[in-house]
């Protein structure tokens, strides 16, 4: 097979399959290749915000922490260990202060309900006593 045989579909000669490949060559790896601009360079490298969906600082920290494990270092473990303890704390003080908002309101009602219930209660007790103290009057004293 010779090189006039080897064409891409749709060419016509060697020399347009090979402008065709430098073409999608081009397009393929255009702008990330050593003619893209600091801002794109930067975009794919060091501002990325996030890798494969993990923030960067999350990332770099895990990387910090596995290098501590590998190394043996107690004291960096320590550390990484209580701020992980600390923002899992601050996560559940969050938390709790949202439920805690929520019950509020429930708590208030049931508050007022048992001193209405209590009020009630008292008012009746009070009704009853004094009925029970009329009638008493009434029917004059015992022994008569």
């Amino acid at each position: 097979m010779s090189d006039t045989d080897r064409t891409a579909p749709g060419a016509t000669s060697p020399v347009d399959a090979q402008a065709a490949l430098a073409q999608l060559r081009g397009g393929l790896l255009g702008g990330r290749g050593p003619g893209a601009g600091r801002s794109e360079f930067l975009r794919h490298t060091r501002a990325r915000v996030a890798v494969g969906g993990v923030p960067v600082p999350a990332l770099r920290e895990s990387v910090a922490v596995d290098a501590a494990t590998a190394r043996q270092d107690t004291d960096v473990l320590a550390l990484a260990v209580r701020e992980q303890r600390d923002r899992v704390a601050a996560d559940l003080d969050l938390l709790l202060g949202r439920v805690r908002s929520r019950a509020r309101p429930v708590r208030a009602t049931r508050r007022t309900a048992l001193r209405r219930f209590r009020t009630a209660a008292v008012l009746l007790a009070t009704a009853l006593l004094v009925r029970r103290l009329r009638r008493r009057r009434a029917s004059g004293p015992p022994g008569r």
